[in-house]
Order: structure tokens, then C-alpha cells, then sequence
């Protein structure tokens, strides 16, 4: 340092400047970020939602929650999602300084996939790239030169013959061509095949919107994949990757991404796991509960809390969720889910095991009394209201009152329907109801 020249303050003598706050890096997934300055009690909710305006979603309330900060520990290779409730300083103590938090999508819910805000879009884009650049999503050769094409072109712009040529892109190659796909070609057979493919790309259209419209049609699409040990399903392998979507749960090859099998989220019955030890969900069959799934892994926690989160997105854009009845995320250390006498139940020593069995109780209450309504309305269709009612009341006096005849919305404004005065038609139709709400 030449003489004379100012000595840069500390860290403590910033902080101290700061009002005890301190400057924070939020990254994206294309290594660009947004410095924030936050202190010990900074969540990382409130975080998500500057981020959210930050980048001017059109949307920052609703869209915004859709995202999360991930846990980058060494730079590189993202791991967990942070819980709104976490402060991310507490979390970054003692990580390496290589470590970075990344702010992206964690709930890949319709609306945000088919949002026409070009800050959504942008930021799936910068997910699939990562996704498919890293293996997340496998694809053919073929597919791989289309997807790079169209990443010169959001990157480069139209094709320019006498400057994209081999020898471009040269080591930067790496982040137009998926990892396992390399070797199966030199280095200038990829760059002319990616130009040639270029070259093709039309003016017109967003490339960034067509690469998402790509890899928007495989099945691994928006999932978070876990590897996990079965040995239930004797047609499929003991190694299995189990990803979580909007979709549900699927099962998968670990290596090829296939489809094995999946289950819809309104197949599910309930899900739980015990900690580093296993994840189990119960599948949802006619007259009650299913047969019972487990899976041996170490992120059974994981799994649980990406559930939960998507149950609940899924509660609030049907708009029977509110601030106030809305279960609390999971405090970091609490104790999540038990086997019990040899059948697995929650355990209600957390907030996290009350959240997930409040949200699968209301979720499984919704669907039951839609799907009443449905049943009871067809049956109105066919026959008169009087004639629907088997109560030995004259005709001139009115029908009782059926669940086909109350508005839904008041049939989900309570946690059980109101009483009804049909003995012999109502009490049976909303007896389970009220079971599975309780």
C-alpha cells in the first residue's frame, strides 16, 4: 500500500458505521447480485421480498413468494432452501468466504410458469440454463445444440457470420453445453454445430421464452430431486432420484432423469419422515387411505417442508388461506415427524410437524367438499329439489337443506359444514368431511 494512502476500515468499524448492520450479496445463478445491508434479525422472508422489488416483478407480492434463498456453502453447487424464518447471518457463520446465498425459484407453481413478466421470465431462464448446464435435466446432443443456440442468442443477439465463428466462445464453451455431454464431441465440432444452429434462430421471438418453452415439456421440469434407497417397488431400482413438482411426487431414474412413476399431489393422503433416516408418504384410495410409501434418505425434512410449502401455495390461490389460520414455517431444530407403533403419525412437538398436518388436514377437507358439491350438483341436474330431499315432509313446506344447496364458500369458511336438518341424506355426507378437518 503506498504510503500515506487511507487504511481501509474493518469490518467491525463498518458494521459500527453501518448501525450495526452490515452489507449482505444476494447472487443469482448467472453470478450477478444485489448488496443489501441487514443485521442479525434480518429474515430471510423479508430479504426475498426486497429482492422481489428489486428486480421489479410486476407481481412482487404473489410472485415473489414463489422464490427463496438457497445455500450455496462453496460457491458452487446449491444446496437448501432457507426458511422465511432464518436469519441468513446466523446461517453464513462459518462457512467459507467462497459461500453465497442464491436467490431463485423454489415453487414452480402455473402461474409463474406461464407469467409474460419478462423478470420471471429472465429469472427461469437463468434456472434452466444452470438446470440443464449441470445435469439437472438430461437431454440429447441434438437438443442440447438447440438450447445453446438460443443461449447466444439472449446473450449475443442475432447471428453475425463474421464474428460467430469457431473459436467464439472458446472456454466458455462450459456454460452453453451440459457437463456429461462434452466429451462426446471436440470443442470445434460444438461451436460449429451451436453457429450453424444459430444461424437458424429467428429475430422475432424471445429466446429466453423459447428455451424455457423447451425444457418446459420434460417431466423434470421444476423439480427438486432428492436420491433416495426403495425397496417396495420390485420393478424399479433400489437407487431411485424422488423429485417434488406442482405435479406431485415422482419417481425417477437417477441418472437418466426417466419418469418411473408419478403420484399426483391429490393422490396424497399424508406425508411425513424421521429425521436423517427416512421419508414416507401414504397414497389416497377410495373409502380412506392407501398403501404406505417409504424412502429411505437423509433429506426426509426437505421433502416434508417442500410439501407443505406447495399444499400451502396451493391453499392460497384457491383463497381459503389467510394470514391469521395460516400455519407458521418451521423454526430451525425443531423435531419433525415420528413411527409410531409401527404406523407412521405425526408428532406434534414442533411447528413444523402441526403446519404439515394442518395443511394436509384443510387440503383433504377441500377436495372432499368439492368434490360433494360436484356429486350433489349433478345429482340436481337430474331430478327436482323436492324430490331430492327423502325427508317425509309435504311438498309445499321447502326442502331440507342438503350440502348441494349451501354456497361453497360458506362450506369452507368453517373447518366443518353447518349442520343439517336431513337425518338421513346430509349427516352421512358431511360426517367424513368433518373428520378429515378435525
Amino acid at each position: 500500500m503506498a504510503a500515506g494512502a487511507p487504511t481501509p476500515p474493518s469490518r467491525e468499524e463498518l458494521t459500527a458505521r453501518l448501525g450495526g448492520r452490515v452489507p449482505l450479496r444476494i447472487y443469482m445463478l448467472d453470478n450477478s447480485f444485489k448488496t443489501l445491508l441487514v443485521d442479525e434479525g434480518t429474515t430471510a422472508g423479508e430479504i426475498c421480498g426486497v429482492m422481489a422489488t428489486k428486480l421489479s416483478f410486476s407481481d412482487a407480492e404473489n410472485d415473489g413468494s414463489y422464490f427463496a434463498l438457497f445455500c450455496a456453502e462453496d460457491g458452487a453447487v446449491v444446496g437448501r432452501s432457507l426458511q422465511d424464518s432464518e436469519s441468513p447471518l446466523q446461517v453464513q457463520a462459518g462457512w467459507p468466504e467462497s459461500g453465497k446465498l442464491v436467490y431463485q425459484v423454489k415453487l414452480f407453481m402455473d402461474s409463474l410458469k406461464h407469467s409474460f413478466d419478462p423478470a420471471i421470465i429472465h429469472m427461469l431462464y437463468l434456472q434452466g440454463v444452470h438446470d440443464v448446464i449441470t445435469g439437472a435435466y438430461p437431454c440429447a446432443e441434438s437438443t442440447a445444440v438447440q438450447l445453446a443456440a438460443l443461449q447466444i442468442q439472449a446473450k449475443f443477439g442475432p447471428h453475425k457470420p463474421q464474428s460467430h465463428q469457431v473459436g467464439f466462445l472458446g472456454n466458455r464453451l462450459v456454460e452453453y453445453v451440459p457437463q456429461r455431454l462434452m466429451p462426446q464431441r471436440t470443442q470445434q465440432q460444438w461451436e460449429a454445430d451451436i453457429f450453424r444452429q444459430h444461424a437458424l434462430v429467428g429475430t422475432g421471438g424471445n429466446p429466453e421464452a423459447e428455451y424455457l418453452d423447451i425444457a418446459g415439456r420434460w417431466d423434470a421440469y421444476g423439480c427438486a430431486f432428492f436420491l433416495t434407497k426403495q425397496r417396495q417397488f420390485k420393478k424399479f431400482p433400489t437407487d431411485v432420484m424422488l423429485a417434488v413438482n406442482p405435479k406431485g411426487i415422482h419417481i425417477m431414474n437417477k441418472d437418466t432423469r426417466d419418469l418411473l412413476q408419478l403420484f399426483k399431489l391429490s393422490e396424497i393422503f399424508r406425508w411425513g419422515f424421521r429425521p436423517k433416516v427416512n421419508f414416507y408418504f401414504e397414497v389416497k384410495k377410495a373409502g380412506g387411505s392407501g398403501p404406505m410409501h417409504e424412502f429411505a434418505t437423509e433429506h426426509g425434512k426437505r421433502i416434508s417442508e417442500l410439501l407443505t410449502d406447495y399444499a400451502m401455495a396451493f391453499l392460497k390461490k384457491m383463497g381459503i388461506s389467510s394470514k391469521k389460520d395460516a400455519p407458521k414455517k418451521a423454526a430451525p431444530g425443531g423435531q419433525p415427524s415420528a413411527v409410531l407403533a409401527g404406523r407412521a403419525q405425526p408428532a406434534f412437538g414442533s411447528e413444523h410437524a402441526e403446519a404439515a398436518c394442518a395443511v394436509q388436514a384443510r387440503f383433504r377437507g377441500y377436495r372432499l367438499r368439492r368434490d360433494l358439491e360436484n356429486e350433489y350438483a349433478a345429482i340436481r341436474v337430474q331430478v327436482s329439489p323436492a324430490a331430492s330431499c327423502p325427508c317425509p315432509r309435504p311438498r309445499s313446506r321447502p326442502p331440507c337443506r342438503t350440502p348441494a344447496a349451501l354456497p361453497f364458500s360458506r362450506a369452507l369458511a368453517s373447518s366443518a359444514p353447518a349442520p343439517p336438518t336431513c337425518p338421513r341424506r346430509c349427516t352421512a355426507a358431511t360426517s367424513s368431511d368433518a373428520n378429515l378437518t378435525s
